[in-house]
């Protein structure tokens, strides 16, 4: 997918250089861009005089169009490919779109806020009437989009004030630690990713909500609580990280009778490394994951908390619809139960108890 919203003999013009231009902040191009809402009659004129002098010209499909709707939504991917849930979100939400007569158009950033940028001209360019973003990157661009259109934001709003779909993270987290304790385990690791994110605190929410969950019941149980996160930035998931977060663990300290990881790559990671180390789950280590995109493919297949990740695209796409930037769902997990979780092994089989 291609667009050039804007562009002269040197190349492609971005909204921040047409804003620059014309003195105006780059919310007021975007809101030109669709047809002037809410902009003062002068400073339209202004903005168009740059885009005309810039030889602005308007993608192929928006050309011709009226400034009513297109019954286009653009969605704004994170990175698609490495996280199925991604992948289960853009479902849900094309799913939705389908039955109200919307087309969904979509745009992978790869993780990168300037190809998501990038994403946010595209759809503004071919007059989308919403945007919704799974997961946002920048607030700029949030706020760009939302000067402009109607925005959703999933699972790890920003601070620029939209509609959003989140999930119960810390109820599923309770929910997963609980199961292993009504198990019998009671040295129950939590992995995970670090919770706080250097841009803004709310990106690094999940996180936040899936320790705490931990915690809580753990300390509701009289039990000592053993958290390991990694130390390379970021809410990043991977097998990777997975399975040399779980190494260090078997290296160096005790090794749990349960393992809860983050997140079911993760879990992954964790299976690879108990593998290595010659544990068997459940029999010496019990596992569980989060999110239950791959888990039932594992081996053994993993006990999950279950993110409603269809259902979050299609109510993600429905608040993009009704246009209300107050509108806040969030969903329940649900908690899966396979063959890596089992009562914890007798303690003449334990290592380095």
């Amino acid at each position: 997918m291609s667009s050039t919203p804007v562009s002269n003999a040197e190349g492609p013009l971005t909204l921040r250089e047409v804003a620059r231009r014309a003195g105006v902040s780059t919310a007021t191009v975007a809101r030109v861009l669709q047809g002037g809402r809410r902009v003062a009659p002068e400073t339209a004129a202004r903005v168009q005089s740059v885009l005309a002098d810039s030889g602005y010209r308007v993608n192929a499909v928006a050309q011709g169009l009226s400034r009513g709707t297109t019954r286009t939504i653009g969605h704004l991917l994170h990175v698609a490919g490495v996280n199925p849930f991604y992948s289960w979100v853009a479902l849900g939400v094309q799913q939705r779109a389908a039955e109200h007569g919307y087309e969904v158009i979509l745009y992978n950033s790869h993780g990168d806020p300037a190809s998501e940028a990038a994403g946010v001209e595209v759809f503004l360019g071919r007059r989308v009437d919403a945007i919704v973003f799974t997961t946002a990157l920048d607030p700029r661009n949030v706020e760009i989009a939302a000067s402009a259109v109607p925005v959703v934001q999933v699972e790890r709003p920003t601070p620029v004030p939209t509609a959003t779909v989140t999930v119960d993270n810390g109820r599923g987290a309770a929910q997963a630690t609980r199961h292993l304790i009504d198990l019998g385990h009671r040295d129950i690791l939590f992995l995970g990713a670090p919770p706080e994110h250097e841009d803004w605190p709310s990106s690094g929410a999940v996180e936040q909500q899936r320790i705490h969950g931990y915690l809580r019941a753990m300390r509701s149980a009289g039990l000592t609580p053993r958290v390991k996160t990694h130390d390379r930035g970021g809410a990043e998931y991977t097998e990777e990280l997975g399975r040399d977060l779980a190494r260090e663990v078997i290296a160096h300290e005790r090794i749990p009778t349960a393992v809860f990881a983050g997140s079911d790559l993760f879990a992954a990671g964790v299976l690879q490394a108990l593998h290595e180390a010659r544990l068997c789950v459940p029999d010496d280590v019990s596992v569980v994951g989060f999110d239950d995109t791959d888990a039932a493919k594992l081996t053994p297949p993993l006990t999950t908390v279950a993110l409603p990740m269809i259902d979050v695209g299609r109510e993600a796409l429905q608040l993009a619809l009704v246009n209300d930037p107050k509108l806040h769902r969030r969903l329940r997990t649900t908690l899966v139960m396979r063959d890596s979780t089992a009562k914890p092994p007798p303690a003449s089989r334990r290592r380095r108890a």
